[in-house]
């Protein structure tokens, strides 16, 4: 539900029994909050933390990529026609671009066909008017206040979109030429919707200034300095590659700095 917290200082969290709706708040010295990038954000945004980053629930990013989640189907044929399955696993190989990530996976079936899936991830860029707030006339079952999402891809993301469309048009056409035949099924044209990724960052973001971020470069909260917010809310930068590695990362590294310093262990 929220962090409750006392003069600069996390006390703890207060928590919603999902049976009894009773509310309880479990102490404790430090506090982590990694709930996913929204879900971190409201808990915070319902903590109202006296001296809160106006930065927090600005900055939302999610990546770019085609409008059905998938950029290309297709095919090709082997010489190899077999009426069997192979027994390899499918085989997939990246390609790397400064703005996105372009995957590409091959799966083989039977009578030679290899079956190709493309998919690309495109950077959002940062920018302050893309927001979450709470919303005053909507709570959930508990009666927790939940967001409202204002957030709008712009000409940048529009522009990148395009540019992975021929990238990717151009893969699956040297993966189709000199076979002995070969198609592509389908082709995505558009930008998907945000969050069809689930890849939402931001909004609770990382920095050394408390009045553009939310966080420092540890994750550590600017005003409850025992407090870390470790997951893709606390991203400056989205990047173009799967998130879940940073955020295990970030987590760890956390993990350490509270366990092994003389600083964490005074406070």
């Amino acid at each position: 539900q929220s962090v409750a917290g006392h003069q600069g200082t996390a006390t703890g969290v207060r928590v919603i029994n999902k049976r009894t709706r009773r509310e309880t708040l479990i102490r404790g010295r430090f506090a982590f909050l990694c709930a996913s990038a929204l879900e971190s954000t409201r808990i915070l945004l319902n903590s109202k933390i006296k001296g809160e980053s106006p930065a927090l629930g600005r900055y939302l990013m999610d990546h770019v990529s085609g409008r059905t989640g998938v950029s290309m189907l297709g095919y090709f044929k082997s010489a190899d026609q077999r009426d069997t399955f192979s027994e390899r696993p499918p085989q997939y190989f990246h390609v790397l671009h400064p703005n996105f990530t372009t995957y590409v996976y091959l799966h083989e079936q039977r009578f030679g066909v290899t079956l190709f899936h493309i998919y690309s991830l495109g950077e959002m860029l940062p920018r302050r008017q893309n927001r979450v707030r709470l919303d005053p006339k909507r709570s959930d079952h508990y009666g927790i206040p939940t967001l409202t999402i204002d957030a709008k891809f712009s000409s940048h993301e529009r522009t990148l979109e395009r540019e992975i469309a021929q990238v990717t048009r151009r893969i699956a056409t040297s993966l189709i030429g000199g076979k002995q035949g070969g198609k592509i099924v389908t082709a995505s044209r558009g930008l998907a919707p945000l969050g069809l990724n689930c890849h939402e960052a931001g909004t609770c973001r990382m920095g050394n200034d408390p009045a553009t971020s939310v966080v420092d470069g540890g994750n550590q909260h600017h005003v409850y300095r025992n407090l870390f917010v470790t997951d893709g809310s606390s991203f400056p930068r989205q990047g173009a590659a799967n998130p879940t590695l940073t955020m295990m990362a970030l987590t760890s590294r956390a993990s350490d700095l509270v366990c092994g310093s003389n600083k964490f262990t005074q406070l």
